[in-house]
């Protein structure tokens, strides 16, 4: 028997809301490489050469920022099992999803991330830049997750926000494309760094 069959995994498999966020954004990757496969033929079909290669050049331009930005978010995804831990600290569960500070507005993008210990959000570029801090909360203060509707104060509405209370903190408002499935899995995999 070989010593690969031997070996368990190290990184956490793949959650359902980590293969849904990653169907949603090749789906997204999908559209601007359809539009660029309807408008090609076109264009080389147009005598006007010069209009021809300004559109053509300027829509292929778009349709790479476009691939790279969500071939980057593609990759974000599972990024969170690369991070470094401390010894006898187990990462359990990550996602990609935007803080949502107390005083609202719009949400700062990063990686969130559980492991046995300790709760981390680590903000994208775009945040950091945007002037989004690291943040991180010990698992033993965290007493709740729900999903809660959106608060009309919000800039962002129409959805919903996963909310973990905080014990003697504010809450933390985590907005996301799943956010039920993103609740329940942080909420299983929270309880499994309980005692029992």
């Amino acid at each position: 028997m070989s010593t690969s069959t031997l070996r368990a995994p190290l990184d956490p498999p793949r959650s359902g809301s980590e293969r849904r966020l990653r169907r949603s954004a090749l789906w997204q990757l999908l559209v601007p490489v359809v539009v660029l496969g309807v408008n090609v033929p076109v264009r080389i079909a147009d005598d006007d050469r010069t209009t021809f290669d300004v559109l053509l050049i300027g829509l292929m331009l778009v349709v790479a920022a476009l691939s790279i930005g969500q071939l980057a978010q593609i990759r974000a995804f599972g990024s969170w099992r690369s991070l470094p831990v401390e010894s006898g600290e187990t990462l359990l569960w990550g996602t990609v999803a935007a803080l949502i500070l107390p005083t609202g507005g719009a949400g700062y993008g990063g990686r969130f991330v559980l492991s046995s210990r300790r709760l981390r959000y680590l903000p994208d570029l775009t945040s950091r830049l945007r002037g989004g801090q690291p943040a991180e909360w010990p698992v033993a203060s965290i007493v709740g997750v729900e999903v809660n509707p959106v608060d009309h104060r919000r800039r962002l509405r129409g959805s919903a926000w996963v909310v973990l209370e905080i014990a003697d903190a504010d809450p933390v408002t985590i907005l996301t494309p799943e956010p039920h499935a993103v609740a329940a899995e942080f909420h299983e995999h929270l309880a499994s760094t309980r005692p029992r």
